[in-house]
């Protein structure tokens, strides 16, 4: 059985162009900004968080961070999936 290598090196060895790698690099780390925004929103009171009593704050916060964390792996995992057709694709 031959040992799978992440996509990423795969495409460096080659000498293939990085955009996609590149292309959801840029897409998860747009995520983690977004999440860590709404967390300090949360955190702070700012927006519609002013609501949210001052107890209240670090678990909404938590959960907040929690869902924006599974969206960003959702995120990254659909570009690996595209990454990996890409690859399949271009030698089959």
């Amino acid at each position: 059985m031959q040992r799978q290598r992440p996509l990423g090196v795969v495409a460096a060895a080659l000498d293939q162009p990085l955009g996609g790698v590149i292309g959801w690099l840029v897409g998860v780390i747009i995520a983690a900004l977004i999440t860590a925004l709404v967390m300090l929103a949360a955190m702070r009171g700012w927006w519609l968080f002013g609501r949210v009593p001052d107890d209240v704050r670090p678990v909404v916060a938590l959960a907040l961070g929690g869902v924006a964390a599974l969206g960003t792996l959702a995120i990254a995992d659909r570009s690996r999936i595209k990454m990996r057709d890409a690859v399949r694709e271009r030698f089959a």
